[in-house]
C-alpha cells in the first residue's frame, strides 16, 4: 500500500512540474498530450526505480531472518 502511495505522489509531482514548466503562452492540444505522456513516462521509470529498492529491501530483510 505505501509503495502505491510513493507512486502516486511521484506521478504527481512530475505532472505539477511539466504543468508549471509552461512560459505562459497558450499551447497546442497536441503538445499536451506529449507532456502528459513524458509525464507518464517518468512516472514509469521512477515506479521501476521504487519496485527494484523494494525488491533489494525485501531480499536483505531475508537474508537477515536467515542468519539468525
Amino acid at each position: 500500500m505505501k509503495k502505491h502511495v510513493v507512486i502516486m505522489a511521484a506521478a504527481c509531482v512530475v505532472a505539477l512540474f511539466v504543468a508549471c514548466s509552461g512560459d505562459g503562452k497558450k499551447e497546442e492540444d497536441t503538445r499536451m498530450y506529449d507532456a502528459q505522456r513524458d509525464a507518464l513516462e517518468q512516472a514509469r521509470e521512477v515506479e521501476s526505480v521504487l519496485q527494484k529498492a523494494e525488491d533489494d529491501r525485501r531480499r536483505e530483510i531475508k537474508e537477515m531472518e536467515k542468519d539468525h
